[in-house]
């Protein structure tokens, strides 16, 4: 069963969005994801570069 909140998903993602930025600070992050608000308001917390909403 999915876990509500997603909180290991999501803290996953940003420590790898964190090495990402240290080892290679020259490489813009977009954020994708579907119109879901939580994911929105996470994903925008990671201050992305870009971003595109999946259809």
């Amino acid at each position: 069963m999915p876990e509500s909140g997603k909180p290991t998903l999501k803290a996953q993602l940003a420590s790898e969005v964190a090495h990402i930025r240290q080892a290679r600070p020259d490489i813009a992050i977009t954020a994708v994801a579907d119109g879901a608000p939580d994911n929105w308001t996470f994903l925008e917390s990671l201050s992305p570069e870009a971003q595109a909403v999946d259809f």
